[in-house]
């Protein structure tokens, strides 16, 4: 009841984080083969001198572990800012301060931490140590060299292929919370203030409906009085997700058969000005006026959908309601004065649904929600509406006052929080694989150094050689598009719950990912293709 259904949401942040966690995994081990591989001739020299292999796989694993505990703490720093952040762009959810670094969290990641060291550690000491005879020759050493650069290569590729499927992941929850928020609810948030009021206080106990009408009326007319004001009024009700009363219809015709016309209709008691405020367009007819508090017989204004399930074929306007509801003050044959838009009261990602209204006064509410449409900035006149409703009642609870942009806005929390993780998530795993393209770029330039002079003193243009180097970068660019783009499509349609308004293989999103990513390797791979660029065929050739 206080959390909801989580798991999704729990499941898709935890997938996303092992998946970076395999990421930077891949990256360390990207660096660390590299290592291997520039220090192999080293570690043969220290065998055949006499060295002992266990004391260079301790070594080894020392500086694997070294690495891996760096990473830990700095992880836990940077979780526990996360955490703050997290727990601020959170505010409202429940128990959302129970989330901290305990003690299950800083085991884990000592775990972690012994795991990827002796991972790490292994894959520096592994082939360093191996067939020490041939290290000692210069062309095996260029093969050893070769094989390490596709390794590498292959590493990368795999980053970027896991980067890509978390980056179409948060895209499309992103895009989700884009729609959400661009939905037409039959209401215009925009220049709009609420104020939730809790009418059903002790201090109207003894006054009764009275009371609540009499207090609502005066604050409606302060309210109208301030400057900026354009329209205000008071409902039972509050778009987009304030679950209405609903009312089951039964249609019988007038020989008393009953037909097959079935319809749960939302219910609301609105006052003059409400649907002013709200932005709801008049389809037909005339809004709730004050005269109509007065009449016998309370009228009605139907939705679109009501409307067309109460005349089918005709206009309702002016006709009169062939329904008796007392327990919501609708007699039968009340009239009908006015058709407005369909609003959304379940949530932006459900649909607009009929709703019936009536005068709030003839059905007063113990919580109805003020809402004020203004000229200027709504947020402007929050303090100034919390002290007048102090001012009329000071025993009222002080209500929660914010703008209806920022209601709308929070009814979609939930998804907007799912996003956030997810997008830093991505964001983080793009950086660490563009890390290793950088590395695995800068050490190929580095082994191919020779080859690169030869290049340069038999007349290769320095663009030929940024090119040879931004080639590689394109290539292992696009084998991790090629892998990294299906398994996107994959993980969209795992995402298919979760989304609203978007396809799972939403193909802006996917182009949207694929340019990014491109366009940061090629950044990634300037600095080494500049290098490369820069080498002197005499200082290079003369050195080795």
């Amino acid at each position: 009841m206080l959390l909801g259904d989580v798991r999704p949401v729990l499941r898709v942040s935890v997938a996303a984080a092992l998946l970076v966690l395999v990421v930077a995994c891949a990256n360390a081990a990207t660096l660390l083969v590299g290592r291997s591989a520039a220090r192999r001739r080293e570690f043969a020299v220290r065998v055949a001198l006499g060295s002992g292999l266990a004391r260079l796989v301790r070594a080894a694993l020392l500086e694997g572990l070294a690495v891996a505990a760096g990473g830990l703490l700095l992880g836990l720093v940077a979780a526990w800012v996360g955490l703050q952040v997290f727990a601020a762009a959170a505010a409202g959810v429940p128990r959302v301060g129970a989330v901290a670094l305990d003690p299950p969290v800083v085991l884990a990641g000592l775990v972690l931490t012994l795991l990827v060291g002796v991972a790490c550690g292994g894959a520096s000491i592994a082939g360093a140590v191996r067939g020490d005879g041939a290290a000692l020759r210069g062309g095996a050493a260029a093969a050893g060299s070769r094989a390490a650069g596709r390794l590498r290569a292959g590493l990368v590729a795999g980053q970027i292929a896991l980067s890509i499927v978390l980056l179409s992941g948060a895209g499309l929850l992103v895009r989700t919370v884009e729609r959400l928020l661009d939905e037409e609810g039959g209401f215009e948030p925009r220049q709009a203030l609420t104020a939730r009021l809790m009418l059903a206080d002790t201090s109207f106990i003894e006054g009764g409906a009275e009371a609540q009408t009499a207090f609502v009326s005066t604050l409606l007319e302060r309210v109208r009085e301030l400057p900026g004001v354009q329209a205000a009024g008071v409902g039972s009700v509050l778009p987009p997700d304030d679950d209405p009363v609903a009312v089951e219809f039964h249609y019988e015709d007038d020989r008393g058969e009953a037909s097959r016309r079935e319809m749960v209709l939302s219910f609301g008691a609105v006052t003059r000005g409400y649907f002013a405020a709200l932005g709801t367009r008049l389809r037909a007819g005339r809004r709730f006026g004050a005269a109509d508090n007065l009449t016998e017989v309370a009228p009605v204004v139907l939705s679109e959908t009501a409307a067309r399930f109460v005349y089918p074929d005709e206009d309702p306007v002016g006709r009169p309601l062939p329904y008796n509801i007392d327990a919501l003050g609708i007699a039968r044959w009340a009239p009908v004065i006015a058709v407005v838009d369909d609003m959304k009261y379940e949530g932006l990602a459900a649909p607009r649904g009929g709703t019936i209204y009536v005068p709030w006064p003839r059905v007063p509410t113990g919580v109805s929600h003020l809402v004020v449409r203004t000229t200027g900035d709504p947020t402007a006149l929050a303090p100034v509406v919390r002290d007048l409703v102090r001012s009329l009642n000071p025993a009222l609870p002080v209500p929660e006052v914010r703008s209806m942009s920022d209601h709308v806005a929070g009814s979609i929390a939930e998804r907007r929080l799912r996003a956030v993780p997810a997008a830093g998530f991505a964001a983080l795993a793009l950086a660490v694989a563009m890390v290793g393209l950088f590395g695995t770029l800068a050490r190929a330039v580095v082994e191919r150094r020779q080859e690169l002079a030869i290049r340069v003193a038999v007349g290769a243009s320095p663009g030929r050689l940024v090119r040879l180097v931004l080639r590689s970068a394109v290539a292992v660019t696009g084998l991790g598009l090629a892998v990294g783009l299906p398994a996107a499509g994959a993980t969209g349609r795992g995402l298919a719950s979760l989304l609203y308004g978007v396809s799972p293989y939403d193909p802006a999103t996917l182009a949207a990912v694929a340019a990014g990513v491109v366009l940061t390797a090629l950044a990634a791979a300037t600095i080494p293709a500049r290098r490369a660029a820069r080498l002197d065929p005499m200082v290079v050739l003369r050195t080795d």
